[in-house]
């Protein structure tokens, strides 16, 4: 259902490309996390990049297979 990916760098140029991979094996969602810039690049249902949304430290997130849950993404992303 999620896939999270940790990039400690920017993100790479393939990226596109393994969207769509990881999409066609099931994979409802990814969530990239760019330690540098300290936001996580979501993409729900990333076939065709769909929805695409940033988040930064201060927000809370939700995963569209779980809408009632939020995460706050200080919990998720290194201080």
């Amino acid at each position: 259902m999620l896939l999270i990916k940790v990039s400690d760098s920017t993100i790479d140029y393939g990226h596109n490309e393994k969207l769509a991979m990881y999409a066609g094996t099931g994979i409802t969602e990814v969530w990239i996390t760019v330690l540098p810039e300290r936001v996580i690049e979501a993409h729900a249902y990333p076939v065709g990049g769909i929805s695409k949304r940033f988040f930064s430290p201060n927000d809370t997130t939700t995963l569209s297979c779980f809408p009632d849950i939020a995460l706050p993404v200080s919990e998720i992303l290194p201080g």
